[in-house]
């Protein structure tokens, strides 16, 4: 049996999963493949569609029925079942620390290395978790589960420990901390996809879920984005790539108002621009989100990136983003990667 073995939950960890496997030496069919679906159907298309783009040793998929307390022991059943035939495993790679059970399946596993992919902004969370301890209780008890459900998970048998050690795999400038190590994402597979030549006359918009978890209604972003485009100035064709979770009728109003041409990859953008039949744009913009310090990576100078702040009224949403815009200025800011203050 594989002594390598992933378990992701989204498009973008499958991605890096795939960059995972050749830059720790193994071809992916060396390797077993748990997927954890989500309730969205969109989010576990493109999941398969980047896990197919190679051949796995194995996947097994772990179906999302619900959210009882029921449907979450059957999970739990499934990845026990999946960790017996898993003796003496070299490296999990997670995707997502935060997600209980993917800390459990470490615990039943027992790897020689627990490996943490990129997904969002998420590296960041965990990397300060290490640095200060105390922040640890946002794995163990996060905020929107009760203490008492954590104890009833726990006397069901899952073990939620935090590792002793961890491995990033990732493509942030990070301090390793209480002995933990990086390995850098160079995107190396992703990159010798794309040879295209850059068309000055197109830019890319990326969208965000960001402003309607925020309750910022339909109106005043398409007054945000109208802003942004103005100080973008003029290009040929502008097309506005959505976040797979947008609402199909604010997409609408943007083609209709804005006068942008909706594009949609139904992958990851990292993966849909490397993926381009004809040129890439010379400029990407839009609001902060993990896409730009990838982007930065996979393409160097070959297109510029333009990143716009956009008005939060939630504290926590407000820690997140400062946060990625302080790491934005203290390692990504360059000629060709512009940090907008002001529109």
């Amino acid at each position: 049996m594989s002594r390598n073995v992933f378990l992701i939950q989204t498009p973008l960890q499958a991605l890096n999963a795939i960059e995972a496997a050749y830059a720790f030496g193994f071809e992916p069919s060396d390797a077993v493949v748990i997927c954890a679906e989500s309730p969205l159907e969109i989010n576990n298309r493109q999941t398969a569609r980047m896990l197919a783009d190679e051949k796995w040793g194995a996947v097994h998929v772990i179906p999302h029925h619900g959210v009882t307390l029921s449907d979450w022991l059957g999970r739990m059943r499934s990845l026990n079942s999946v960790a017996r035939d898993l003796p003496d495993c070299e490296h999990v790679f997670l995707g997502d620390y935060g997600f209980d059970l993917a800390r459990h399946f470490c615990f039943r596993v027992q790897p020689h290395r627990v490996v943490l992919l990129d997904d969002g902004n998420a590296t960041l969370n965990v990397a300060r978790t290490r640095v200060n301890p105390l922040e640890a209780k946002y794995f163990l008890n996060p905020p929107f589960t009760t203490r008492r459900k954590v104890r009833l998970k726990r006397l069901l048998g899952m073990r939620d420990h935090l590792a002793d050690h961890l491995t990033y795999f990732t493509v942030y400038d990070l301090h390793a901390e209480r002995g933990d190590r990086i390995v850098n994402n160079t995107y190396e597979r992703l990159r010798a996809r794309s040879t295209l030549e850059v068309d000055e006359n197109t830019v890319f918009f990326l969208g965000t879920t960001t402003a309607e978890a925020e309750g910022v209604g339909d109106d005043r972003y398409l007054e945000i984005v109208s802003r942004a485009l103005t100080y973008l100035g003029n290009f040929a064709n502008v097309y506005y790539l959505p976040h797979r979770r947008e609402d199909p009728l604010r997409l609408a109003r943007l083609e209709r108002e804005l006068g942008v041409s909706v594009k949609q990859f139904d992958a990851p953008v990292e993966y849909g621009l490397c993926s381009l039949s004809d040129r890439l744009p010379a400029l990407v913009a839009g609001f902060p989100t993990s896409a730009f310090v990838n982007l930065q990576v996979l393409f160097g100078d070959r297109i510029r990136l333009k990143v716009f702040p956009i008005e939060l009224t939630d504290s926590f949403s407000l820690a997140v983003f400062s946060e990625v815009y302080a790491y934005y200025r203290r390692h990504c800011e360059a000629p060709q990667f512009e940090i907008v203050s002001d529109f």
